[in-house]
């Protein structure tokens, strides 16, 4: 069951007694939160983005620019420019990176599209990791149910400073910190 939130929004702490904690971070910034709360032996993916602290650079990636990142500043801004207009994505997710690493929380943002993997695209990819464990997906009031995978979905929005500690408070929650 996939269970998806925004950090604001608190929720249970993710029941682990099943299976082991695992978690894929897709954002830079969740990351080093989950490493400062001592839980980095936790993280089992990351995001093409995330470099800190230095004992996850070893990490699988899930994520990847649409362009090049080791481009100059102007010629990123444009390729982000003319993805956006397209409307295409300025990130992707690997789907099949997901259901091989088989996470039971996933952090992400909904905050800005161009920003980092947006939780639109993360429900995308976990109906492609259904598909891709050739079973269902069934979304329902913010749950998903895949194969029987238990997987809880945190989605930071932070707009302020008390947003911020939320957003820790529920990270912590959710890895029973």
């Amino acid at each position: 069951m996939v269970a998806t939130e925004t950090a604001a929004g608190g929720g249970e702490p993710l029941k682990t007694a099943q299976q082991p904690l695992r978690v894929v971070s897709l954002l830079s910034a969740s990351t080093e939160i989950v490493a400062r709360l001592g839980m980095a032996h936790a993280l089992v993916g990351i995001s093409h983005e995330c470099d800190w602290p230095p004992s996850i650079r070893h990490l699988p990636t899930c994520s990847s620019a649409n362009m090049d990142p080791e481009a100059p500043s102007i010629q990123i801004d444009t390729a982000v420019r003319e993805i956006v207009k397209a409307g295409r994505c300025v990130y992707t997710i690997d789907a099949i990176k997901l259901a091989q690493l088989a996470p039971t929380v996933i952090i992400t943002q909904d905050q800005c599209r161009v920003c980092a993997v947006s939780e639109p695209q993360l429900r995308e990819a976990v109906d492609s990791w259904a598909a891709a464990v050739q079973g269902s997906c069934t979304w329902r009031e913010g749950q998903a149910v895949i194969e029987g995978s238990s997987v809880r979905i945190i989605s930071l929005v932070p707009h302020s400073i008390a947003d911020i500690q939320g957003d820790v408070t529920n990270i912590a929650e959710a890895l029973g910190v």
